[in-house]
C-alpha cells in the first residue's frame, strides 16, 4: 500500500514538474515602417533587361500591442540586412532582422519575400512573405516561431508592412 501511495505522489510529481517545464507558446502581430534604406551594392546582370542584385541595410520602427516572450516590441528599432534579385521591380527578397526592445533585449529572425511586377500608375508594389524568429538574448535566447507579412514597397525600398506569428519558448 505504502509502494502504491509513493508511485501515486512520484506520478502527480513528474506531471507537475513536466508542466512547469514545458514550453510556452503565444502569438503577436504588429506593423512597421522604413526609417533609411541604403543599397550596399549592386551587380547588374544581362540576361534580362532591368536584372540586378542588390544587398540592401535598413533601419525601420516595430509597433506591435503584444508582448513576445513576455517583452514588449512596441516601438523596437529593427536592422535589417537584405539580399534582392529584383528585374523591373518585381523578384524576390532575403534577409536578416535584429528587433531590439526599448528594454535592450534583442529578437532575430530570417524572412523572405517576392514582389509581383507593380501595376501601371501605383508608386508602390504590394509584397508577401514569411518569417522565422530565430530566438534572441536573455529570456529570449530560445524562442522560435514563424508568421507572415504582407507589405507595400517603393522602387526605392521602403517598405511598411503588417506581420503576425506564432512561438514557442521554454524548455521543449
Amino acid at each position: 500500500m505504502r509502494f502504491v501511495s509513493l508511485l501515486a505522489i512520484g506520478a502527480v510529481w513528474l506531471l507537475l514538474a513536466g508542466s512547469a517545464l514545458a514550453a510556452e507558446k503565444g502569438a503577436a502581430t504588429g506593423t512597421a515602417s522604413t526609417g533609411t534604406v541604403s543599397v550596399e551594392s549592386r551587380l547588374g546582370l544581362e540576361d534580362v533587361p532591368g536584372h540586378e542584385l542588390q544587398q540592401i541595410s535598413a533601419a525601420e520602427q516595430l509597433s506591435t500591442p503584444d508582448r513576445i516572450g513576455g517583452i514588449s516590441f512596441d516601438g523596437a528599432r529593427v536592422r535589417t540586412i537584405s539580399q534582392a534579385d529584383m528585374a523591373n521591380g518585381s523578384g524576390v527578397v532575403r534577409g536578416y532582422s535584429t528587433w531590439e526592445a526599448t528594454t535592450g533585449e534583442r529578437l532575430y529572425l530570417a524572412f523572405g519575400y517576392a514582389v509581383p511586377p507593380r501595376a501601371p500608375n501605383t508608386s508602390v508594389s504590394h509584397f508577401e512573405g514569411t518569417f522565422e524568429w530565430l530566438g534572441g538574448t536573455g529570456a529570449l535566447r530560445d524562442l522560435r516561431g514563424k508568421g507572415t507579412i504582407e507589405g507595400e514597397i517603393s522602387p526605392t525600398g521602403e517598405r511598411r508592412y503588417r506581420w503576425a506569428g506564432t512561438y514557442q519558448w521554454g524548455a521543449p
